[in-house]
């Protein structure tokens, strides 16, 4: 998170939870494997998106309670070692990665003028799907997951840019997307 609050000029980043709802899920499944009955409750589902809707909306309201911009990034795509039977972890699903976005985006809009998306997984993720390498350079970390110092150099300037812009529209009283 990035914040400045010097009179009242404010610009926050936040990527909100996105993992702990799939360690919710993984949590669910190991309780599962242990023959205890589960009631699902995951992204995806009306409840679940409910819930995290709601958790998003409190985040976004926390943040703006000091006259920050908000600026909220979209989770990037997962491709994690494979589980021991071989299977993959159903985090690493793109549509629930896309789900999460589609609420994060939602929170914004619904939070109106002050709250801006930018696009990580674009960036990160280009053609909609897990992306290891960038023009030739490693972006991740091996676990699949964390962007690596090179992937945060990739993104710093488009994304410190973007952050820039808002804060500075943010002290200027500019009406802000």
């Amino acid at each position: 998170m990035l914040a400045v609050h010097e009179d009242r000029i404010a610009a926050a980043v936040a990527r909100l939870g996105a993992e702990n709802a799939f360690e919710v899920l993984a949590r669910a499944r190991q309780l599962e494997a242990q023959g205890r009955r589960v009631v699902h409750m995951e992204i995806g589902e009306p409840d679940f998106d409910a819930a995290e809707l709601r958790a998003m909306t409190s985040a976004i309201n926390v943040l703006r309670s000091t006259g920050a911009a908000v600026v909220l990034l979209t989770a990037v795509y997962y491709q994690q070692p494979e589980q021991a039977d071989g299977s993959a972890w159903p985090e690493d699903d793109p549509q629930r990665v896309d789900r999460y976005n589609a609420l994060l985006r939602q929170a914004a809009a619904e939070a109106g003028r002050g709250v801006t998306v930018e696009d990580l997984n674009a960036h990160l993720d280009p053609g909609g799907h897990y992306v290891q390498y960038i023009n030739g350079v490693n972006v991740r970390y091996a676990d699949g997951i964390h962007v690596d110092a090179a992937g945060a150099k990739f993104v710093a300037p488009w994304l410190l840019t973007d952050v820039a812009r808002i804060a500075a529209e943010n002290r200027a009283g500019l009406p802000l997307p």
